[in-house]
């Protein structure tokens, strides 16, 4: 029986920001799933982060949650039970995706520092047996994104043909105040398809994009108007 786990680190880029930013400190941003004690009796999926930074003085918050295919399944760090299929195409195999998000910041100030880091599993439910994620499988769960995108763009009548869409981290980079915004908008409850966040090419104007469990969708617009970024 094969199995793993796996801590996936924050990317080249990521690394040589923090060489480069003196605003920079947070050092290490890890993910991980797990499925090393799991068996068909006890059939759990164990999820975890862990963030390190360079100031003893700093104050370091991860939120970590863990998706079945593009549903939140739960959060914080916690070890959940598993059910399911995850999609009709792809039989019994099941895919986890584990994102974190890393906060840092001084005392009782402004966000200083933020990163994101993810990792991914997909296994047969029936042995434990640990699956290889072909290229097929990984664009199956881009595609799953892509329908929930176009499914709220339909309910909601927005145009998405200029738009990209990016993650928190981006938005963290381009405007520390459109952040906070953008992340008071994007919390969601289990069950809740993972949202998404949607930048003109202009980048003057993003969209934050999110469907419930009861399939309601929403969209939150912010706009750039003289030099703010406003809510629409």
């Amino acid at each position: 029986m094969i199995k793993r786990s796996v801590f996936a680190i924050a990317g080249l880029g990521s690394l040589l920001l923090f060489a480069n930013s003196a605003s920079a400190d947070i050092t290490s941003a890890t993910s991980s799933v797990d499925i090393s004690n799991s068996t068909t009796s006890s059939y759990k999926v164990k999820f975890s982060a862990k963030t390190l930074n360079n100031n003893a003085n700093a104050k370091v918050y991860t939120l970590t949650q863990l998706y079945k295919g593009v549903v939140l399944v739960d959060e914080v760090e916690d070890r959940v039970r598993t059910s399911g299929a995850y999609t009709s195409s792809h039989g019994p195999k099941i895919r986890y995706k584990v994102e974190s998000e890393h906060t840092e910041s001084l005392g009782a100030g402004p966000i200083s520092d933020f990163k994101m880091s993810s990792d991914t599993v997909v296994y047969n439910p029936i042995d434990w047996t640990l699956v290889k994620e072909d290229p097929h499988e990984a664009k199956e769960y881009e595609n799953l994104l892509v329908q929930s995108a176009n499914e709220i763009a339909d309910d909601t009548g927005i145009d998405l043909s200029e738009y990209t869409v990016v993650d928190k981290e981006v938005v963290f980079n381009l405007d520390k105040d459109l952040f906070k915004e953008v992340n008071a908008v994007t919390k969601i409850s289990i069950g809740d398809i993972r949202p998404q966040i949607y930048l003109h090419e202009s980048r003057e104007s993003l969209y934050v994009l999110k469907q419930s469990a009861d399939g309601e969708s929403t969209v939150t617009e912010f706009v750039l108007e003289n030099d703010k970024w406003e809510k629409q």
